[in-house]
């Protein structure tokens, strides 16, 4: 909010780089409130030299949060997505971590997470078109 006559507030719709830059500015702020060495997890996975997916995540403290794991469609099925996590989890139990928490939509893959042992720790029904769900594993 506008503090005197000089301060002037313009929202506007946002561009797909301010769009990164916001994220930018949130990461350096949680940043600030987190260990000083949050080491990326990140990997992908290539066949034949095409990327079919990747997995964004980061160590924090003790515990890995998994911000997006993508799979292309075409290559799902092909056990992917497990051959990821797998890596993750076995890099974070060699730098001290005891949980993995993620999250994902109804139309995604609570499934999996479930087959692969992870607990549902919260649902959200009826979000955006569907459900949300959290999910914690420890490790």
């Amino acid at each position: 909010m506008p503090h005197d006559d000089q301060d002037i507030l313009h929202i506007a719709p946002a561009t797909e780089l301010e769009e990164e830059r916001i994220h930018t500015l949130l990461r350096a702020y949680n940043a600030r409130h987190w260990p000083k060495n949050t080491p990326s997890l990140s990997l992908t996975a290539q066949v034949e030299g095409e990327l079919a997916g990747g997995i964004v995540a980061y160590l924090v403290a003790d515990t890995v949060e998994v911000e997006y794991l993508f799979v292309q469609e075409r290559f799902r099925g092909r056990g992917i997505a497990r051959a990821l996590l797998a890596r993750v989890e076995s890099q974070a139990q060699e730098r001290g971590a005891r949980k993995i928490l993620l999250n994902t939509y109804g139309f995604q893959a609570p499934g999996l997470y479930r087959h692969l042992g992870f607990q549902e720790v919260a649902t959200i029904d009826d979000v955006l078109g569907t459900s949300w769900h959290i999910f914690l594993k420890r490790i």
